[in-house]
């Protein structure tokens, strides 16, 4: 799965590339795209999806969750959920 995360890494996966790299590397199964902006996300399931519908994208922040699953991606693979789980254990 690649990781998206370009305010950490100051580079960002576009969706032109990962197209390629799925194209060309059939054990990249997935992506966590971790950015501020729900239309990169969006432009990455148009792009990657159509060709691949096998292929993951799930967004980085969790209230990104509902627009990226109504969006054609499958969800969130969410930052916080192992916070909430020791706040109410």
């Amino acid at each position: 799965i690649l990781y998206n995360f370009p305010a950490r890494t100051g580079y960002d996966l576009r969706p032109e590339l990962v197209y390629e790299l799925v194209k060309r590397y059939p054990n990249i199964i997935g992506l966590k795209d971790t950015v501020g902006d729900m239309g990169h996300t969006r432009a990455m399931i148009q792009k990657v999806k159509k060709d691949f519908p096998e292929f993951r994208i799930y967004s980085g922040f969790d209230e990104f969750f509902g627009h990226n699953a109504l969006s054609g991606g499958d969800g969130c693979i969410a930052a916080c959920a192992p916070a909430r789980e020791k706040l109410t254990s």
